[in-house]
């Protein structure tokens, strides 16, 4: 079992070292039975109702790294002594073990997956910088087509060029990447080979206005008017409501 627990790491950390090498701005590491916290819950499952406490099942994980290590080491009475173990509780900690052999052996220090995007730890980023970590990371995987509705809801424009633009970039010539987007940075500076315009009806659904080539002139007129759209709206979000001015009010209204 532990021979298939260090290969099962080995097989993690190889895909990990996979996805680092296909990207440069998220690090994967996976660390060998890194998650001491999780393996001291399983214990307190495993010896509930044996009244030992927690700090001695923490010491207990901190020493021994899963439930075989432990099952062998049972008849080592004074080293459980040196955990904090009074005479009753090793007693107890020995009959429910034996109990739940089975059980025990199964378990051990899960791996830890850490994460980190521009040398800093997932866990202290901003949401922004979360979303496009994960999104670099969706898009490292394999080199199947992949579709993406609207990336930028949560990040914000630096995020978006400083970490998903110059990702995509390079990521774009091993896969197929479709973007759904109101942001015009993501095609013009992820410099896109096709890019699809469309524009609301008078029904629910939309119609095609045209779809471009990069290079063509009309597709960046488009694109062009989706950025003084953007500028407008913002605009005239900011300037003071005025009942006289029609074309403001039917901007508004959009």
């Amino acid at each position: 079992m532990q021979r298939l627990w260090h290969q099962e790491w080995l097989t993690r950390k190889e895909k990990a070292g996979e996805v680092n090498n296909a990207q440069n701005l998220v690090h994967l590491e996976v660390i060998y039975k890194g998650d001491k916290e999780q393996f001291v819950n399983v214990l307190q499952h495993v010896f509930q109702g044996t009244g030992i406490r927690r700090d001695r099942l923490e010491k207990v994980a901190r020493y021994y790294q899963d439930g075989i290590e432990i099952l062998r080491a049972l008849d080592a009475r004074e080293r459980f002594l040196s955990f904090g173990f009074t005479e009753k509780e090793w007693l107890k900690f020995y009959e429910r073990a034996r109990e739940q052999e089975k059980l025990l052996g199964l378990y051990r220090v899960p791996d830890t997956l850490e994460i980190k995007y521009g040398g800093q730890s997932i866990s202290r980023l901003s949401l922004g910088q979360r979303a496009s970590a994960l999104l670099i990371l969706l898009l490292s995987f394999e080199n199947m087509p992949v579709i993406v509705d609207q990336p930028e809801d949560d990040l914000d424009s630096q995020t978006i060029y400083h970490g998903l633009i110059k990702e995509l970039v390079k990521l774009k010539r091993k896969r197929q990447i479709i973007f759904a987007t109101h942001n015009p940075n993501i095609p013009v500076l992820g410099d896109c080979e096709q890019v699809a315009v469309f524009s609301y009806g008078d029904s629910a659904f939309c119609r095609n206005r045209a779809i471009f080539m990069p290079r063509k002139c009309r597709w960046k007129k488009a694109v062009c008017w989706i950025w003084i759209w953007i500028f407008l709206k913002s605009f005239i979000r900011s300037a003071p409501v005025n009942p006289l001015i029609p074309w403001k009010s039917r901007l508004m209204s959009c």
